[in-house]
């Protein structure tokens, strides 16, 4: 889908899903990102694997959600996006936010929110 993407952006009452056309390791790779994000470089694996893309609405102010990202700097090499709640490692493996020994590694936390 990408191929030569080197940018993206999503805007702020927007969620974007992104899924891999085929299996990685065990499992299908996808990002998960809620506006508003931007980044000046995707990485090689969202650039080489994604194919599918979903957008939906997104209200930060009635659903936050906390993004995760699996590389520093918010870079999207693996990005989820959480409501409030409690979570176990054991999600994180489930949503792909542990994938080769991968660890969460940057964070985007809402006005309102505490992680």
């Amino acid at each position: 889908m990408w191929e030569k993407t080197s940018s993206f952006m999503v805007g702020a009452d927007v969620c974007v899903e992104m899924l891999t056309a085929k299996r990685v390791k065990s499992a299908y790779q996808f990002w998960t990102f809620c506006g508003p994000y931007k980044i000046d470089w995707v990485g090689d694996e969202m650039n080489d694997w994604a194919a599918y893309l979903t957008v939906s609405a997104y209200d930060e102010a009635k659903e936050p959600k906390v993004q995760l990202f699996g590389a520093h700097k918010f870079l999207p090499s693996y990005a989820y996006a959480v409501g409030p709640g409690e979570y176990l490692s054991k999600d994180l493996i489930s949503w792909g936010m542990y994938y080769k020994g991968a660890a969460i590694s940057s964070l985007r936390v809402p006005r309102g929110l505490a992680v």
